[in-house]
């Protein structure tokens, strides 16, 4: 369904303006001061314009990291007109521009798979020599061994070898992009979401700018999968923030992973062994 800002906001047909109350919900806000508005350099008027209407599509997903992408590629296999916008030239999000390039444990500590679906898909299409991790067979292994040579390389957490590929960015960025292209979804790309635009309580369209300047696109439903919720915060629904929650610490501390070419990867193992210190120079 649409997004319903139902009770905030105001009711009649508008686009978000930042800094206006009705437009952003400023109890979950994360903002960044305003330095224009500390030093006393007031503001300037914009006058009103035109925007011309991009496209118009059942529907429409804003970011293309991997929710973005399922969900694009979902909507099109039910049969929608689809669109998919995306600010960066790639797609893939935090899995590929951000480098985020561990999954953790796509399976249960049995070995079960609980994640599944359009990741295993995407998984399926890359090569072999860019998705490495435990084979099948060895999915909840307890097994001493099994577990000491997958903790060496991908982690193994409460001793057990679990199913956590690491992938290759640009490899996921093109089977990405093939099959967007390939089940026919719209791409935009290099185009950053400034605005929503409502009528009523329903979304009903965003405008994003680029190269070519400032454009709208209508849909019957808008998506966002934007990762920071720039839609609805944009549109003026409530929405809360685990940041700063102690909660979950671990979906944000800092990890850190490499890719190598040309590497004799037993010989670094081996030295990582005998001289501990030695790694950390």
């Amino acid at each position: 369904m649409a997004v319903d800002v139902h009770g905030f906001g105001k009711e009649a047909p508008g686009e978000y303006h930042p800094g206006r109350e009705e437009g952003y919900s400023t109890d979950g806000a994360l903002r960044l001061e305003d330095p224009a508005a500390e030093a006393g350099l007031g503001t300037v008027h914009e006058p009103a314009r035109d925007t011309p209407v991009y496209a118009e599509t059942d529907v429409l997903v804003v970011g293309g990291g991997p929710a973005g992408t399922a969900a694009a590629i979902a909507a099109r296999r039910a049969g929608a007109r689809v669109t998919l916008v995306e600010r960066y030239n790639h797609l893939g999000g935090l899995s590929t521009g951000g480098l985020v390039i561990w999954i953790d444990r796509m399976t249960d500590w049995s070995g079960f798979p609980v994640i599944s679906g359009f990741a295993s898909e995407i998984l399926d299409r890359l090569p072999a020599d860019a998705v490495a991790g435990a084979p099948p067979e060895l999915w909840g292994s307890t097994d001493p061994e099994h577990v000491g040579h997958w903790q060496e390389r991908l982690g193994a957490a409460r001793e057990t070898v679990t199913w956590s590929p690491m992938i290759d960015p640009e490899w996921l960025k093109t089977v990405s992009a093939e099959l967007v292209h390939s089940e026919g979804v719209t791409l935009v790309l290099h185009s950053w979401v400034v605005g929503t635009i409502r009528e009523g309580r329903t979304v009903t369209g965003v405008l994003f700018e680029s190269k070519e300047g400032r454009r709208a696109i209508m849909a019957k439903v808008v998506i966002d999968a934007t990762g920071d919720l720039d839609v609805c915060a944009g549109a003026g629904v409530p929405f809360e923030s685990d940041v700063d929650s102690d909660e979950s610490p671990v979906a944000h501390c800092l990890n850190t992973s490499w890719m190598w070419a040309g590497v004799d990867f037993g010989r670094w193992l081996e030295f990582r062994r005998t001289d501990p210190r030695g790694t950390r120079r």
